[in-house]
């Protein structure tokens, strides 16, 4: 579904991978969009969404009304019964960090309903000039527009304590003027217990990350900005490095979520010729083969991309 945030200051080598847990991200294999086939077009006329700031950040919110009961219950069932698999599918999977089953599906109906009613209230335009501001990178200069939803959505059920520890979420990037900058997370259920989304200072990206006393991976409590609690029909919206947790559902309890993002385009785009555009193809293969340790496969590949595109090298500082 998306891709790692790689280190601002080295994209060319080894340290574009990380083993940090809090940046973790897993691709699964997608169900047939055709399970999600509603009538999404002509509900989205009939949703009166509200905004609720989180605290005085005006860059974390909650929308009210995103989706209706019926349209919950129908997205529970669809995937259900096309199949939730556990969260992490390498050979030795653990859920200290997470304990969740999940599927992903690609609905470009789905996205563009949800788009219709949130796009008045999200944050509609960002802009990125200042090298001091902790958020800049260096690809991410300019001002960019606000333009759908992601329609790759991925589905996640926790229940019977399931969680999900301290983390900020990888984003999706098209391309190079085209790209993820808020996650969206839409809420399908409201869990009997506990699950709520909890916002987390940056300072615990710094600090080791406590364990409950079933040993499960949670915030500090000093750090913890609002408990945001999981309601049906809801959907939370928060900048893309924002650190957040989901809290464990209790005993008994189910919680279905929906993690989506807020797409953007650049609004003066950049390095549009067919090299510049090929150059930065090879740039995310290399990146994505740097997550997987194949690292000298990778530094070959940013060197090509690098010599492709002048311009890109010049961004990149190389």
């Amino acid at each position: 579904m998306a891709i790692g945030n790689a280190p601002a200051d080295d994209v060319s080598g080894a340290s574009a991978t990380t083993s940090k847990k809090w940046e973790k991200v897993v691709d699964k294999e997608e169900i047939c969009s055709e399970k999600l086939a509603y009538s999404w077009a002509a509900a989205a006329e009939q949703r009166r969404v509200g905004r609720i700031d989180i605290g005085e950040s005006q860059d974390a919110f909650v929308l009210t009304d995103v989706l209706a009961a019926g349209e919950c219950e129908f997205l529970i069932s669809a995937t259900e019964e096309a199949g939730y698999t556990f969260w992490d599918t390498s050979a030795n999977p653990s859920s200290d960090f997470r304990s969740a089953w999940t599927c992903e599906v690609t609905n470009t109906a789905l996205a563009a309903a949800v788009w219709e009613r949130v796009k008045d209230h999200v944050v509609l335009e960002i802009t990125f000039d200042n090298e001091d501001d902790e958020r800049f990178e260096r690809d991410l200069r300019g001002t960019w527009v606000a333009c759908g939803v992601n329609e790759n959505l991925l589905f996640a059920r926790y229940s019977d304590g399931g969680h999900f520890g301290p983390h900020s979420d990888g984003c999706t990037v098209v391309d190079i003027n085209h790209r993820s900058l808020f996650p969206l997370l839409l809420y399908l259920n409201t869990p009997e217990g506990g699950g709520e989304t909890v916002i987390i200072k940056d300072e615990q990206r710094e600090c080791p990350i406590p364990t409950d006393a079933q040993g499960r991976y949670t915030a500090r409590d000093d750090l913890v900005i609002e408990r945001v609690p999981a309601v049906r029909g809801r959907a939370l919206c928060f900048y893309q490095t924002q650190m957040h947790e989901g809290a464990a559902v209790a005993e008994g309890a189910e919680k279905y979520v929906i993690r989506s993002d807020v797409m953007y385009r650049r609004k003066d785009p950049i390095l549009t010729s067919p090299e510049d555009r090929e150059a930065f193809a090879l740039w995310q293969e290399a990146q994505l083969l740097a997550e997987k340790g194949e690292i000298e496969e990778a530094q070959r590949k940013f060197r090509r991309c690098f010599k492709l595109s002048r311009g890109l090298a010049e961004l990149y500082g190389m």
